[in-house]
């Protein structure tokens, strides 16, 4: 007999419209927390782990009670965590239908413009107190999350521009792609340790090889920006499955 993984599926409150609190008795009596403690959940302007459960259908039950009172929740699992992977690129060209990427191992990887759902760019700290910008590339395929740190990335040689930057790059992949550039995470980061410790699970990285960076990444701050990157995705495609045609009841799941 095959012993089945013990996991854990986590019911994710993103930041709500502000006309959700309006009437918070309801779900204070469902969630068995004090109205005033609902209001200011419903405040935070990001991501919030709301419940956790060992099992999918009680954590499905418990987002389409929230659901019935107006509150946007959705579910994301050890497996989807797990599963999904940060990918730094080290160069990439460009062409009409997508970009041909290397990572910091030479190997490639194509990613189409039509394949992109969104951008979010966000600034990570350096063990040394340094700062640098780090792009992601959401993509709706696959959760293979190509990651630019801007630090380390020739965007002149890219776009055939010496003067190009950061900001011409999101301009061409914005319009190519058609998508959204999400600059969030900098006002919203001190929120997210709350979520780093909610979560028994991360997702993994392939980053460059210790000597092509200058100096480390500060861990906690990088696996805040990792979590944000992979919820801001995960709430994206989860919309665009209801949008397709499935219900809040579950009818389409992953594992």
């Amino acid at each position: 007999m095959t012993r089945q993984v013990q996991q854990t599926f986590y019911v994710v409150l993103p930041h709500q419209p502000p006309d959700v609190g309006g009437s918070v008795r309801p779900i204070s009596r469902l969630v068995k927390e004090e109205e005033e403690q609902i209001r200011q959940r419903l405040l935070i302007p990001t991501f919030q782990i709301f419940r956790r459960y060992a099992n999918r259908s009680n954590a499905e039950g418990f987002r389409n009670q929230l659901h019935a009172l107006g509150v946007e929740t959705f579910i994301v699992s050890d497996t989807e965590l797990k599963g999904h992977l940060f990918l730094w690129a080290k160069r990439a060209d460009q062409g009409a239908g997508g970009l041909a990427i290397r990572d910091f191992s030479d190997q490639p990887l194509y990613c189409p413009f039509e394949d992109l759902r969104a951008i979010t760019i966000g600034t990570v700290q350096r063990e040394d107190g340094s700062k640098v910008q780090v792009i992601d590339l959401q993509r709706k395929s696959t959760p293979i999350t190509p990651r630019i740190d801007t630090s380390l990335f020739d965007f002149g040689a890219m776009m055939n521009r010496q003067d190009a930057g950061v900001e011409q790059f999101l301009e061409v992949i914005e319009t190519a792609a058609d998508i959204k550039v999400d600059r969030d995470f900098d006002a919203i980061a001190d929120h997210m340790p709350q979520v780093r410790e909610a979560l028994a699970s991360h997702p993994g990285e392939f980053p460059p090889a210790a000597d092509a960076i200058e100096v480390a990444y500060d861990r906690p701050y990088m696996k805040s920006y990792n979590l944000y990157s992979f919820l801001y995705r995960a709430r994206l495609i989860k919309m665009d499955e209801l949008q397709a045609g499935d219900d809040p009841t579950g009818k389409h799941r992953q594992p």
